[in-house]
């Protein structure tokens, strides 16, 4: 895919980012369409779950998914490497607004840095349980809010 052809920049946040359907499904997923160029330039993945994990505790973990079940993008490979540059987590509770206001801040900050709004995409893989609470307190901390293209105010999600 041609750069001018990618699509606008994003921001991936994976609720439930730690699990095993992250771990074997999604992120090898997302490094065979980041291997043959279909995803965004300006690429943010940010796991978020409950497990304490720094930032390359969580690239390594998610790095054995890729070796296992990855159809192009094999760790030792460019691609891995440079897709890795863009994952990082965020340990929170999904039922307080708390993780909330620093994963808006952490989104605001991605986007600051690259001078450019980003679509941002919520991921739920967590139990069914924790559905409404993380969507209840993503609103509140505006994590998913999102601008009118018409005058630039904030809009909460809709029901």
């Amino acid at each position: 895919m041609e750069a001018s052809e990618r699509p606008d920049p994003a921001i991936l946040v994976i609720m439930g980012g730690a699990g095993d359907l992250t771990w074997r499904m999604l992120v090898p997923a997302l490094c065979d369409l980041f291997a043959d160029g279909w995803l965004p330039e300006k690429l943010a993945i940010i796991g978020s779950d409950r497990k304490g994990m720094k930032d390359e505790a969580y690239r390594e973990h998610l790095k054995d998914g890729v070796k296992k079940f990855c159809h192009s993008a094999k760790p030792s490979g460019g691609s891995w490497k440079e897709m890795a540059g863009k994952i990082s987590f965020l340990n929170m509770d999904f039922g307080e607004a708390k993780g909330y206001r620093e994963l808006t801040k952490r989104i605001e900050e991605i986007e600051k840095a690259w001078d450019a709004e980003a679509s941002r995409i919520f991921y739920l893989s967590v139990p069914p349980d924790w559905r409404r609470p993380s969507s209840t307190s993503r609103g509140t901390a505006r994590a998913s809010w999102w601008r009118s293209p018409s005058d630039g105010t904030w809009i909460p999600p809709g029901p």
